[in-house]
């Protein structure tokens, strides 16, 4: 697979909330033109995830239904990782644990813990055009941020602001409602930024006799999970990053990801892609993008 992905459980996440919506998943996917073999796979090519978030929004006319859908985020949502991060001592080894695994939850964006004045926050930059996803599925995911913390934490998540890396939508109470903190449209970033203090409070199932076992699962399954298109994936979230720089060329991408040229264009070519093809790729979508919106 060398399109863009996303771990088919997250899309799962959206799908039940589709469901309490009224929403028929064979008719979504029928609509969408997606086939429903792909829940079998544990990854999902972003084109297939955008045009069944696109076709969600269609029939329910509802742009706040990533806010129900982050909601449905359980363990299992991140497989074995899920349950590493249950048992690390805080939030903030929680979210640096996710953050490590971000290559195999999706290759649009990379999941980060973010340190500034507005606090300590967890999120992941705005993708760019040539790897975009619809904003559902971004919303989704940021919501699910909140959830998590409300999991693994004693009472209220204590939210001090929210970046949304993109334009508000016509009815912002819901997403007020949900944070119940300021919210910053137009970001570079979806990130959600807490009091220093509180991601550092013990979570309330941490077990340190479980971090280990888990985390060496979590790493198993991700590495299998991404398997020999894993320098692909890699490759083109590199070149989506540095797009629009005058230097862009594979010895640029190599040292990046600490490879030879020529290894690199081994592994690429051995995953039925080019360096040349990925660019060329990318920027058509990125051309695309720049049309429709």
């Amino acid at each position: 697979m060398s399109d863009a992905f996303i771990l088919t459980s997250m899309v799962n996440m959206c799908l039940d909330a589709y469901k309490q919506e009224g929403i028929s998943l064979p008719h979504l996917f029928r609509q969408a033109g997606v086939s429903l073999t792909l829940l079998d796979n544990p990854i999902m090519p972003l084109t297939a995830a955008n045009a069944l978030f696109e076709t969600a929004l269609a029939l329910t006319g509802d742009e706040t239904l990533g806010i129900n859908s982050g909601r449905n985020v359980s363990p299992t949502t991140f497989h074995a990782l899920g349950y590493a991060a249950i048992a690390s001592a805080n939030l903030l080894a929680s979210f640096r644990l996710i953050a490590g695994f971000s290559y195999g939850i999706t290759d649009i964006t990379r999941l980060s813990v973010f340190e500034s004045e507005s606090g300590v926050g967890f999120g992941f930059l705005a993708p760019a055009p040539g790897m975009a996803m619809h904003f559902l599925g971004l919303d989704a995911a940021i919501c699910m941020v909140a959830r998590i913390c409300r999991q693994l934490q004693e009472g209220p998540a204590i939210i001090r602001e929210v970046h949304m890396g993109r334009p508000h939508p016509r009815n912002t109470r819901p997403f007020e409602h949900y944070f119940k903190a300021p919210i910053h449209w137009h970001s570079d970033r979806f990130c959600i930024y807490f009091e220093p203090d509180y991601f550092l409070r013990p979570n309330k199932h941490a077990n340190p006799f479980l971090i280990e076992s888990t985390t060496k699962a979590a790493q198993a399954f991700f590495d299998g999970l991404v398997g020999q298109t894993r320098y692909t994936h890699r490759v083109r979230t590199s070149i989506t990053e540095l797009l629009h720089q005058q230097d862009l060329n594979l010895s640029h991408i190599a040292d990046k990801l600490n490879v030879s040229e020529r290894t690199l264009q081994r592994y690429l070519s051995d995953e039925g892609t080019s360096f040349r093809q990925l660019v060329d790729d990318i920027k058509r979508e990125a051309a695309r993008h720049r049309i429709e919106t």
